[in-house]
């Protein structure tokens, strides 16, 4: 019998009044036994003492000498029981908006908005790991980690691994190497998956893209919230979020927008991002129509709003990184930040929403009508034209017709979003790909407007 209170990490204290409520889950994977106590916001971990043998004899589960059982605050008692410590969220509270992240006084720290999902299932179970490295940047982080980690969790852009003792890691060249995040995370979350590495049932690597790294100013580190949602739930067009980073991880960069001359470019800019454990995504090493490639579990940008709270678009809920910065790439890094993205919308039109690729049974439709996937093949082709006479006439010395060469590249994408967004589905879209698009489009107007052309120095980009 385990009593109240008895867990070394916290004292259990009522939190709420009224009928006491409880919730009890077994995990067939650990063998241990997991109950939530409503009225005292509290989530047990429990197991069979070593000491005993006696099945009915419990006590409270450590790993790593760190206790599982926790509180959930006296603001959100739980629901219900997860088969590793996290919060349960049901989506369908989330059509108008939702807290999914509380801070420890008890106010908003992270929700979402316009939640809408295209099947019954709603149900996610939430995770915020804290602290993870980015062994590019820092990688005496990573030192510590076992063997059989530390060498697979950076890439460089072939897809090839790269050891942490190599020379290049810790320089400049690191914002040309992708970092494997899935070794990073705690057994809480990789426990609910198996070693194949393959999804649905495994973790694939899910890689940081490397024009984005944890924060210089938080030790290059990052965090997370992870939300694996459970079977069939399916999401279609756009939601939106805020994150408080400033209360989920303590600090934060805002949104940068001191642009004098002698602080272009300005990368202070608290960059959200998000990798799926389940769909392929553009912009990862080798090509995301190669079957046997498996970096193509690569993560997007999601930033439309850069004040406190971060605002941003998503599609589908996965591995969400909040505090991510842009890695230094020269004075041009927000130049070559908007056309890496912007090419990688033309990927992800071409390979995933005009093709039948997410979970499609053979013959099916793509998501997206053929009639709409040629005209936006064709004013994607002339935007890029446009682009880059635009970046051509922002080097130094920057052109008379900067400012008409770049509004003719907006033009151009307000055209693209008006033929996007009215779009609906054509076959069966698992992965949302046409709220991708659409909510590609609306990063790349965010980074166009309030980061581009306000990193322009007068006399242009020298490098």
């Amino acid at each position: 019998m385990v009593e109240r209170g008895s867990s070394p990490t916290f004292l259990a204290q009522e939190c709420r009044t009224g009928a006491q409520q409880y919730g009890l889950r077994a995990s067939s994977k650990s063998g241990g036994i997991y109950l939530t106590d409503r009225n005292y916001c509290q989530a047990l971990a429990l197991g069979v003492t070593a000491a005993s043998g006696n099945p009915f004899q419990l006590a409270n589960v450590q790993q790593k000498n760190k206790d599982l059982t926790f509180s959930t605050t006296a603001s959100y008692p739980p629901n219900a029981p997860t088969v590793a410590p996290g919060v349960v969220i049901d989506l369908a509270n989330c059509a108008v908006s939702c807290i999914i992240v509380y801070d420890d006084a008890g106010t908003r720290a992270a929700s979402l908005h316009n939640v809408q999902l295209s099947s019954r299932q709603s149900l996610m179970t939430l995770f915020q790991v804290k602290g993870i490295p980015d062994c590019r940047w820092a990688p005496a982080l990573c030192a510590g980690l076992p063997l059989d980690v530390r060498d697979r969790v950076v890439l460089d852009a072939n897809g090839v691994f790269v050891p942490l003792s190599d020379s290049r890691l810790g320089t400049l060249a690191a914002n040309q190497l992708f970092l494997n995040v899935t070794p990073l995370l705690p057994l809480e979350i990789t426990g609910l998956f198996d070693a194949s590495g393959a999804p649905p049932n495994g973790l694939p690597r899910m890689l940081i893209s490397p024009q984005y790294r944890g924060q210089e100013k938080q030790g290059f580190t990052f965090e997370t919230l992870v939300g694996i949602t459970e079977p069939g739930v399916t999401f279609k067009e756009v939601f939106n979020f805020e994150f408080d980073v400033l209360k989920l991880a303590g600090a934060h960069l805002a949104c940068g927008d001191d642009y004098s001359e002698s602080r272009k470019p300005n990368r202070a800019w608290d960059v959200t991002t998000t990798v799926s454990e389940k769909f392929i995504n553009a912009g990862g090493p080798g090509l995301v129509q190669d079957t046997t490639n498996p970096n193509r579990y690569v993560d997007t940008m999601l930033n439309t709003g850069c004040y406190n709270p971060t605002q941003g678009a998503g599609t589908r809920w996965s591995l969400y990184s909040y505090n991510l910065e842009i890695a230094p790439n020269g004075e041009g890094v927000f130049g070559k930040l908007l056309s890496s993205l912007y090419d990688d919308l033309e990927e992800a039109r071409a390979q995933l929403a005009c093709k039948a690729v997410d979970k499609a049974m053979p013959g099916s439709a793509p998501p997206m009508r053929s009639s709409t996937c040629l005209t936006l093949a064709s004013q994607w082709s002339v935007g890029r034209t446009l682009l880059n006479q635009c970046l051509a006439s922002a080097q130094a010395p920057k052109a008379a017709t900067f400012v008409a060469d770049c509004q003719a590249f907006r033009d151009q994408l307000a055209a693209y979003q008006v033929t996007v967004n009215p779009e609906v589905r054509l076959g069966p879209d698992a992965a949302n790909r046409i709220g991708e698009i659409k909510a590609r489009v609306l990063t790349l107007i965010h980074t166009y407007q309030d980061r581009f052309l306000p990193s322009v120095p007068t006399n242009g980009f020298q490098n």
